[in-house]
Order: structure tokens, then sequence, then C-alpha cells
């Protein structure tokens, strides 16, 4: 019974591959361009020359340190686009002041937390001009993320937005839409062996219960049983862990 609700998880797990996420880095410039339109165009200007105005005045970062996803990404984001290297500075202090818009690029984000603690230590620091509008561009992001971020005036905009049926064992849950009778089960089974691979967060990251990953990585808000590599435990889809230190 087991096995089968593992399979049950499995053949409901949402898998990226490279050309999945490439089309994604496209949609995600899209809605940015299409947000921005939409805030800035005015009848004087047509839609060419508002887009050389958005760009000019816009300039894109990776979220995190160089190592991280958010760097992996901004690389297929700036190719996929043909966008110019001119909007890709690592120097945040050799923007003019014609620049207003500082746009960070990520893969994710679940809860949020990750993305306000980078941006409150940058604020600290005074790295980002605290005057400037500042966008987070994300492949996937929550509901809740959204809203946390918004109230430290940090605009989300993502190519797709996950709700409570996202949530694997969700009561609305779309994954057992046509069979709830085997949730609670599904989901003590998923616990049980959560336990064993990530004591702290069985179900996920902030108990995350997703069920998706890239071929790149799977983030830790996933059900552990799909990424945990432990003595007797062979993940299905391994996540790589970042190494703090020496």
């Amino acid at each position: 019974y087991e096995r089968r609700l593992a399979l049950w998880l499995l053949a409901n797990f949402v898998y990226y591959n490279e050309h999945e996420v490439k089309h994604l880095c496209k949609m995600m410039y899209h809605e940015f361009v299409h947000r921005m339109l939409i805030d800035e165009y005015k009848n004087k200007m047509n839609i060419k020359d508002t887009l050389a105005s958005i760009l000019n005045s816009s300039r894109f970062y990776h979220l995190g340190k160089a190592g991280e996803s958010g760097a992996y990404i901004l690389y297929y984001f700036r190719h996929e686009n043909v966008l110019s290297l001119d909007l890709f500075l690592d120097r945040p202090e050799k923007l003019t002041p014609s620049v207003n818009k500082l746009v960070f690029i990520d893969d994710v984000t679940i809860s949020g937390k990750q993305a306000q603690k980078y941006f409150d230590s940058e604020r600290e620091t005074s790295k980002y001009d605290t005057d400037r509008q500042k966008i987070l561009l994300t492949l996937i992001s929550t509901e809740d993320a959204v809203k946390l971020l918004k109230e430290s005036k940090i605009e989300v905009i993502s190519c797709i937005t996950l709700e409570e049926r996202s949530k694997c064992f969700s009561r609305k849950s779309s994954i057992f839409k046509e069979s709830k009778t085997h949730l609670s089960n599904c989901k003590k089974f998923a616990k049980a062996y959560g336990r064993q691979l990530c004591p702290s967060h069985p179900l996920g990251y902030k108990n995350g219960e997703y069920t998706f990953g890239f071929y790149y990585n799977t983030p830790d808000n996933t059900l552990p049983i799909f990424w945990a590599h432990k003595p007797g435990w062979s993940p299905i889809m391994q996540r790589h862990d970042k190494l703090e230190g020496s």
C-alpha cells in the first residue's frame, strides 16, 4: 500500500526540465514588461519607445550569492530574452540617477523569508538605494510570499503563483481531488518517513508540502521523501544543499 501511495505522489510530481525553465524565463520577462507597460505607458509615447524607456531605467541582478540559483537563472533570463549585458550590473554603486528600478531574479520564493532576509541585509549595508523601486522576478511564488514581500515594499512578479490547492495534503489539494479517501494515509506515510529523513521539516521547509522540482535542483519546500539523501534512502530528485564556510 505504501508503494502505491509513493507511486501516486511520484505521478503527481511536477518536473521542470531545461527546455521548460528556458520557456519560463521568457514568460517571466514578458510578465515584467507587461506589468511595467501598464504602469508607465503614456499616450504621447508609442509602445516601442515606452519599452526602451523601461529597459533604460532598469537593471537586473541575481538574488542571493553568485553560486546560488538566482545567478543560474539570471544567465538563462538574459540569454533567452536577448538582453544587452549593459542591463546586468554586479555593482549597484555604478548606477546612474536615470535607473529607478532594481530587478532581482530567482527561481522560487515560497515562504518569502529568504528573500526578505536578503533585502533586509542589503538595506542595513545601504548597498541598494532605498529610493529606487525593487522588483523580484521568479519562476514560481506563493500568495503568502507575495504578501510578505509587499510589506517590505518589494513587488513580486512570477510566471506561476502557487495556491492552497498546490499543497499536497491541503483539504483543497488538486492531487487528491478525486481520491480524498487516501489523503490522510498518504500524509501519515510522507510524514513518517519525512521525520527520519528531515526531522525539523518532515513535510518540507515551513510545511511546504510541495511536489515539484527542477532539473538542476529541488526546493526544500518540496516533500523530503523526494529529495533527501540519507544512508538507506536514495532520492529520486536529489537536492543540492548550500554549503556554508570552507
